[in-house]
Parts: C-alpha cells; sequence; structure tokens
C-alpha cells in the first residue's frame, strides 16, 4: 500500500503496521486519496491500490491529477455508491471510463471535469463551484444549489427529472422554473434539511 491518505485510514482502523489480511481491506468501504496534507505537503498517491479493495462503497478523490489509470481503476471497482472528485484537475481524456464506472452519486466540486463529456445515469450528482454550460450525464437529481449559474436553460433541458437550486437562483430564475416541467427544489438553508425545502412540480 503507497497511498499515504489511504494507510491514515488503515492505521485508524487497524493501528500501524505495514501489512493487512485480505479479511481487513475487505472490511472498508471509504477510501481517500489526497495528494495535499494538512500542513499543505504532498503525499503519496497510488490509483492501484484499489487493487487492494473488494467491497468500496465510496471513493473520496481530493486534490489529485485525475488520468486514465485514475479512472481505469476506478471504474474496476463494482459496488460504488458515491464517487466525489473534489479540487482535482484531468491532465487527458478520461470520458471513456464514465460508461463503465458503478456508482449511484457522482460529486464533482472545483474540479475542471468537461460536464458535457460525462456520460451515465445517476440517482444523484452533485456539482459545487462547477461550469455548468452543457451536462451529458442523465439521472434522478442534479444538484446545482452551489454553482454559479448564469443561464439555467442548460440545467432544465439536461436528463434529470429534479434539480435542486438555492433561495438566490430561485429568485432569480422564478419565472421560468415553474414552467419547466422538472420537479425543482429550493434549498432554503445549508442543503442538509432535505424536508425543510420548497418543492415546484413537484
Amino acid at each position: 500500500m503507497n497511498t499515504e491518505s489511504i494507510l491514515r485510514i488503515l492505521d485508524g482502523l487497524y493501528s500501524k503496521r505495514s501489512s493487512f489480511t485480505d479479511e481487513e481491506l475487505n472490511a472498508v468501504d471509504t477510501v481517500i486519496f489526497n495528494k495535499i496534507d494538512y500542513d499543505d505537503s504532498f503525499m503519496t498517491i497510488d490509483f492501484n491500490d484499489l487493487d487492494n479493495f473488494k467491497n468500496l462503497k465510496e471513493i473520496i478523490v481530493q486534490n489529485c491529477m485525475i488520468d486514465s489509470l485514475a479512472m481505469e481503476k476506478i471504474s474496476n471497482c463494482h459496488n460504488l455508491e458515491r464517487i466525489t472528485f473534489s479540487n482535482c484537475e484531468v491532465i487527458e481524456d478520461i470520458y471513456s471510463y464514465f460508461s463503465n464506472i458503478s456508482t449511484n452519486e457522482l460529486y464533482f466540486i472545483n474540479s475542471n471535469v468537461d460536464l458535457s463529456l460525462v456520460p451515465g445515469y445517476y440517482k444523484l450528482v452533485y456539482l459545487e463551484n462547477m461550469h455548468c454550460t452543457s451536462i451529458e450525464s442523465m439521472g434522478v437529481r442534479i444538484d446545482v444549489s452551489h454553482c454559479t449559474i448564469e443561464d439555467i436553460d442548460c440545467i432544465l433541458t439536461s436528463g434529470f427529472e429534479e434539480v435542486v437550486v438555492s433561495k438566490n437562483q430561485y429568485e432569480k430564475f422564478k419565472d421560468v422554473l415553474p414552467l419547466s416541467g422538472k420537479k425543482i427544489i429550493v434549498m432554503q438553508g445549508n442543503g442538509q434539511f432535505i424536508d425543510k425545502d420548497v418543492v415546484i412540480n413537484g
């Protein structure tokens, strides 16, 4: 195991040592690849480490360069429920791998992912500080409440049944949103209280 952020997870679970049993590795359901340490120093990352985990439900990738090797290894994890890319930079064409990724939820946060090239059907696509001019993927719900949206049409014409917007976004596009035919969910607070949202067309 080479990835220092994953070793920290294992150390927390099993105490520091140089090797782990298959049973221990199979019990891990979440791993984090983070290139930047708490003191802003760089840590070792090796996406080949994903070969050691057979029952992952969630992969979090932070502050990393995303290339075809990383995406190939991620696409080989077949039990995933959530993948997060946060502060990541795509450094080569990785978009064909999304067709092979098995996950219910995709989170893109402040990353240079071209959303017009990300295929697939998802229960949730969450976007934060992302450029939303064209979206290829489809699914149940897309959350753009943490993005700056200049033109809501590209969101409303995307293949999602439900659209989550912020209160400010709703005020900006309130004449258009009710006419969309989509279920519109307006976040009232910090996005954590789904039961307190305002629902339009739903």
